[in-house]
């Protein structure tokens, strides 16, 4: 029997090929760039009131988009076209520990979990979607505790072909009384 002749072209194809399969499953960081809808232009990008909103553009790959109407916070998160999302992660922190009641549109994709954690501020949710999909999700909160603020740090990844993609975006909502002006009558 002959020994098997195994030239050099075929061994760098297979490495290649090896570490790209492996580079696929690590997640690329992308950063926001962030552009807001804002009635008080005072407040800084990543702060929401009444009434306000920002979009955040992850260089293309998802975008996030949060909104704050009266006593609900939405959050809409859209991959670019063909692209899967398969995670979302929404970390909200406040000193109340009732009154936030969250919502996924449609219910039918996806499994929703909800953890309730302390931490040195109050307590911490922790909000997940396993296995969404295409499309976008939108996450309604409902928030009723009278507090000055809570904050939310919302994590996505996306998966477009082999490549996967992954995005971070801090976001202090304030309460919506916070964003109202009162006029004498």
């Amino acid at each position: 029997m002959e020994p098997l002749k195994v030239s050099g072209k075929y061994i760098v194809v297979v490495l290649v090929v090896a570490v790209v399969l492996m580079s696929s499953q690590i997640p690329i960081n992308v950063s926001p760039r962030v552009s807001k809808d804002a009635h008080n232009e005072s407040l800084p990008v990543n702060w929401i009131g009444m009434d306000d909103g920002l979009n955040a553009n992850f260089s293309g790959h998802f975008y996030v988009s949060v909104f704050r109407y009266f006593n609900v916070i939405r959050l809409w998160i859209t991959p670019r076209d063909g692209a899967k999302t398969t995670y979302i992660r929404v970390e909200v922190r406040r000193k109340f520990t009732n009154a936030l009641y969250m919502e996924v549109d449609p219910p039918y994709r996806g499994r929703v979990s909800m953890k309730v954690e302390d931490s040195n501020d109050g307590e911490a949710y922790l909000i997940e979607v396993q296995d969404p999909g295409e499309g976008t999700y939108e996450l309604d909160f409902m928030d009723w505790a009278p507090e000055s603020r809570l904050s939310m740090h919302i994590t996505v990844e996306t998966r477009e072909g082999i490549l996967q993609y992954r995005g971070e975006l801090p976001v202090i909502v304030l309460e919506p009384s916070k964003g109202i002006k009162c006029v004498p009558s």
